[in-house]
């Protein structure tokens, strides 16, 4: 009985003193820190995080870590971006091989193959990597890509066969257009592979596509030509009236030469209206209906153009002779 009280005693003192340093250290919060600890701290008081919702933000609290990934982000991309570069140019070395090597060097087909990319052991693998199917002799073979040398299966999704001319054009080493050449030869490649040859392939599109044409070129080189011939048409008009209104030599000869530079403007355009017109948009030169039709339109907008421009360049150099 006595041990039990002692230990209610000690409990019960424990707790009040708990209670008046929180109040001492809450009065020592308000009052300068005079109350509460020696110097000033608070007391008592449990830590709590910093919520948006919160309206006592003088409370003390514990604040997270804030830590930036942004660094180590940008060295994963890189990283990944400078692997994705360099299995490229692995890549196309290898294809460009295969494209303009000569198999009649080697002692057969299969050791050329192995001189492009080194073939993995037949006893390194017993499953296929993609599917997870064991290898055997009959109904699953081993089958080697032959732009890396690992072993897959010849299942569907797993490996394909490619033609070598397809495959270059993919990676760049060949134009789309390109006639045959070098190898024509159809070789096994891994899925990998393959995902990486599309890649290349949708890759050098989207380049494509951002540069222009000869057409595009050649049209907005025309555009900023007829935007400069109205210019100067407007200042050739000025340089007319200002002569009428003074007769004087000096403004007539300023007049003419505005009319000389805007003669030969008009040359240009027409002239390039002309070649756009004529400009093929095949390999062989030749040029398609759809394609004629849209050339041939931009040639009848200059000459529809031309006819007003031409008729006011004349009216404004016979005002100038009267």
């Amino acid at each position: 009985i006595v041990v039990i009280v002692v230990v209610i005693i000690t409990v019960s003192s424990g707790t009040l003193a708990a209670a008046a340093g929180g109040a001492g250290g809450r009065k020592g919060g308000s009052g300068g820190g005079s109350a509460g600890g020696a110097d000033g701290e608070v007391v008592g008081r449990r830590p709590q995080r910093m919520g948006v919702g919160s309206s006592d933000w003088a409370r003390p609290r514990r604040l997270g870590c804030v830590v930036s990934l942004t660094a180590e982000y940008s060295r994963l991309r890189d990283d990944l971006t400078l692997g994705a570069d360099r299995e490229s140019e692995r890549l196309k070395t290898r294809v460009d091989k295969l494209l303009y090597g000569d198999p009649a060097k080697y002692p057969s087909r299969e050791k050329f193959e192995q001189s492009v990319a080194p073939w993995q052991r037949d006893s390194d693998v017993t499953h296929c990597p993609h599917c997870r199917r064991e290898f055997n002799l009959i109904s699953n073979r081993k089958q080697h890509c032959r732009l890396c040398g690992f072993i897959t299966c010849g299942k569907s999704g797993c490996s394909d066969l490619m033609a070598v001319p397809e495959i270059a054009k993919h990676v760049g080493l060949l134009a789309q257009h390109a006639p045959p050449t070098g190898n024509q030869d159809v070789i096994r490649v891994c899925a990998k592979c393959e995902q990486t040859v599309n890649m290349a392939g949708r890759k050098a599109k989207l380049l494509a596509g951002q540069q222009k044409s000869d057409l595009e070129r050649a049209y907005e080189t025309l555009r900023t030509q007829q935007a400069a011939a109205n210019e100067l048409l407007e200042k050739y008009s000025e340089a007319v009236q200002a002569y009428r209104r003074s007769k004087q030599p000096h403004l007539r000869t300023d007049a003419l030469q505005t009319k000389q530079e805007l003669s030969s403007l008009i040359d240009r355009v027409v002239a390039l209206s002309h070649r756009i017109d004529k400009l093929p948009n095949t390999p062989e030169g030749e040029l398609t209906p759809q394609r004629a039709k849209l050339q041939n339109s931009i040639r009848s907008g200059v000459v529809q153009w031309q006819q007003p421009f031409t008729a006011s360049i004349q009216a404004l150099t016979a005002s100038l002779s009267s």
